[in-house]
């Protein structure tokens, strides 16, 4: 009895041992959540966006629809071979409060008390997130996951009549003139929106 005992203890034991080494083996740590392995079953994952800004599940990458556009599509590194430059052909000289919109004036955008997007320019970082983390018309602002225009609140926010929001500046319609944005504005996000 004492030998069927044992031999059914190092059967079930065995079964354990083989049972337990069989499951999928995981590098979680404890800040890590790693989710259920079964949950990606049958999904491809996301891949860079496409010219619509949706990535490779057909996922709008857009800030309003996907709160995560910073991790899926963040900035260009470098100028991405633009000859606009964020830092100083935009922020400087058209956003800055000295610059000729004056968007980050006292009470407009200024990073202190303004409104969403907050613009500072002397932290460039700074604005560009808030550009692609806030939008208009359901679109960001700048959207490093698309190179159409039409995809970006920035262009239509800044068009007269706007398509996005309000007319900006607020209450100068004769600003930004077409010229801009069709030779600064445009030609920078068909670049791929750079934090350059």
């Amino acid at each position: 009895m004492k030998r069927i005992a044992a031999l059914v203890f190092f059967g079930a034991s065995a079964l354990a041992f083989i049972v337990h080494c069989s499951e999928p083996v995981h590098e979680c740590g404890k800040d890590v959540n790693c989710g259920d392995p079964g949950d990606l079953s049958g999904k491809t994952a996301p891949g860079p966006p496409n010219a619509q800004g949706a990535d490779s599940n057909n996922n709008n990458t857009t800030a309003g629809a996907d709160a995560s556009i910073a991790n899926l599509c963040a900035p260009l590194a470098g100028d991405g071979g633009c000859s606009i430059s964020f830092t100083k052909d935009i922020l400087g000289k058209k956003l800055g409060a000295a610059g000729t919109w004056g968007c980050a004036a006292s009470g407009c955008h200024d990073p202190q008390g303004g409104s969403e997007p907050k613009i500072n320019v002397d932290d460039p970082s700074f604005t560009y997130k808030h550009l692609y983390t806030n939008g208009a018309g359901g679109l960001p602002y700048v959207n490093p996951c698309s190179t159409d225009p039409a995809k970006s609140a920035f262009v239509g926010n800044l068009s007269n009549p706007s398509t996005a929001g309000n007319h900006m500046p607020l209450g100068n319609t004769a600003l930004p003139a077409q010229a801009d944005i069709d030779t600064i504005i445009k030609p920078w996000i068909q670049c791929g929106s750079p934090l350059n």
